[in-house]
């Protein structure tokens, strides 16, 4: 085998499992509670399984785009038995970074109950959220190292609070979220807005 077929046989060894991968993940009961937390967590560890592959395959640094709560670096056993991000920081250590975003106010698209794409608008956080606090920092959009910062902001970052999460349906959440545990870096928005949506 040459080179090149010998690396176009390991893409589609990969697609084939990533494919199959997908298809296993339907075998899950949805409707029970208990099989929706192992489809999460399995879904959750092929993912990251699919990312480590690539980054060793390519030997690249990859960014790797997912909602906020499968990208978390600790798990969060009440809705994932254990995210992407634990799975990745398992296989990359230090080398895999998770970053956050959280936001005050703002619209944004999710699915509704209805299983529509809806815009949503939320307005400004709720006392004693993480976000109400964040945006109280002078700075109306900012980037912050949550591994470097210091007392005593490091303990409030260590401590679960309400966060808003939107993930690819809502309405959901708050959830309480320790966001030093859960993420490397932080990106907090005063404001977002929406995509505008293609025509389908």
């Amino acid at each position: 085998m040459s080179k090149t077929s010998g690396e176009a046989y390991a893409w589609a060894v990969q697609q084939a499992t990533a494919i199959d991968r997908t298809a296993r993940q339907y075998a899950f009961d949805l409707d029970d509670p208990a099989q929706v937390a192992r489809s999460m967590r399995y879904r959750d560890q092929e993912m990251a399984a699919n990312v480590v592959w690539w980054q060793r395959h390519t030997g690249t640094k990859v960014l790797l785009s997912a909602h906020d709560a499968h990208g978390y670096a600790s798990s969060d056993p009440a809705h994932y038995p254990k995210t992407q991000g634990a799975f990745l920081r398992e296989g990359l250590g230090r080398g895999y970074m998770s970053v956050g975003l959280t936001f005050y106010q703002g619209s944004f698209n999710a699915t509704g109950p209805d299983d529509a794409i809806h815009r949503w608008t939320l307005g400004p956080a709720g006392p004693g959220t993480n976000e109400q606090t964040l945006d109280r920092v002078r700075l109306r959009d900012y980037i912050i190292d949550l591994r470097t910062v210091g007392s005593p902001a490091h303990e409030w970052l260590t401590r679960a609070r309400p966060t808003r999460t939107v993930g690819t349906d809502y309405p959901d959440g708050p959830y309480d979220i320790a966001l030093a545990p859960t993420h490397d870096v932080l990106i907090h928005l005063h404001r977002v807005t929406a995509a505008r949506l293609r025509d389908r």
